[in-house]
């Protein structure tokens, strides 16, 4: 089944953040072995509601694009998911990638998709929480009281849940996410990525 290109989420999805105030900014740097793409993203104040849980928008502007992404993230008693278009269109992958309450060990599972499948098969989301409390230097500046997650992308194609992707999250307290570094190895399709704050505003 057709499923390799749903687990690469558009950068608007992948690396929004938890920090929701109207009008903050994040930039981004993002390098795999064959590109690098800085974008530039933007909490719009717009608000949607899924499953009765409230989304705020976030806006994503290419820095060699006038094209604009969206994606939406919710913070529910210290639980942070993030939700939005994966490259195949019409597949809306959800994350929920913190939980900012629990301790070093807990893990979780989660659907990946209002559904539970992506392109009827059953995909899931196995986070769990690494380090809590430390310092992590991106792109040449130390940020302090960083947590580590790491979110496995599952898929059931009949012989039980299997990972096709690893991402490893770095948040940061009053800022958001500050690197991602995701590992894609699935049906021959392999690819390493990193993405690393650059700068941000928050209001």
């Amino acid at each position: 089944r057709n499923i390799r290109n749903n687990f690469i989420l558009k950068d608007s999805c992948r690396r929004v953040v938890g920090f929701i105030t109207n009008g903050s900014l994040r930039k981004y740097k993002a390098t795999t072995n064959v590109t690098v793409v800085s974008s530039t993203e933007t909490v719009t104040g717009a608000m949607k509601t899924f499953e009765g849980d409230i989304y705020y928008e976030i806006a994503t502007k290419f820095d060699d694009s006038d094209i604009v992404g969206k994606a939406y993230v919710s913070e529910e008693n210290g639980v942070y998911t993030v939700r939005g278009a994966s490259l195949m269109q019409g597949v809306e992958v959800v994350m929920e990638y913190l939980d900012s309450k629990k301790e070093v060990g807990y893990s979780w599972i989660s659907a990946a998709s209002p559904t539970g499948t992506i392109n009827n098969v059953p995909a899931r989301i196995k986070t769990a929480i690494k380090e809590k409390g430390i310092s992590k230097t991106v792109n040449g500046k130390v940020f302090s009281n960083v947590i580590h997650t790491t979110l496995e992308l599952q898929y059931d194609m009949g012989d039980g849940f299997e990972t096709s992707a690893t991402y490893e999250f770095y948040s940061a307290q009053g800022i958001g996410i500050i690197q991602i570094d995701s590992v894609i190895d699935f049906f021959g399709f392999s690819m390493s990525s990193k993405t690393e704050l650059t700068g941000y505003t928050i209001k």
